[in-house]
């Protein structure tokens, strides 16, 4: 695994907002935030990836059940993928909910949407990083 040169992993906040739908839409053009995305990043965990000032990464929760939640999201920018920065993405995650009253996190894969890039199961990605599939 490389690692990446100047990359700042922090916790995100709503002036990361317009950065991370820009940097999905690269993915999904269409896409469009289902719920508000600042309350997302205001009320659950949810972490940035920057390198050189451009915002290459993030992931971010939301309530699944009582003290459980589930990351709604985790996106590499295609270019800088198996360099660690997702792992590091995650890593941050599960330090941030550790830090609060929840209790666990759950994963879920979905390939049924469409976009513009080729999409490739996340389930290698998280059982590389100690998830059991069920």
């Amino acid at each position: 695994m490389n690692s990446v040169v100047g990359l700042i992993i922090k916790e995100a906040d709503t002036h990361d907002t317009k950065h991370i739908i820009s940097l999905y839409k690269q993915f999904r053009p269409n896409w469009e935030p289902v719920v508000d995305l600042n309350e997302r990043l205001v009320n659950y965990p949810a972490i940035v990836a920057y390198k050189n000032n451009d915002l290459i990464g993030f992931a971010y929760c939301f309530h699944f059940a009582p003290e459980v939640l589930e990351l709604a999201n985790i996106y590499v920018e295609q270019h800088n993928r198996s360099s660690g920065v997702g792992t590091k993405l995650l890593e941050a995650i599960e330090c941030s909910i550790m830090r609060s009253n929840y209790k666990g996190l759950i994963l879920s894969n979905n390939n049924d949407y469409k976009t513009e890039q080729i999409k490739h199961s996340a389930s290698k990605f998280y059982l590389n990083n100690d998830y059991n599939e069920i």
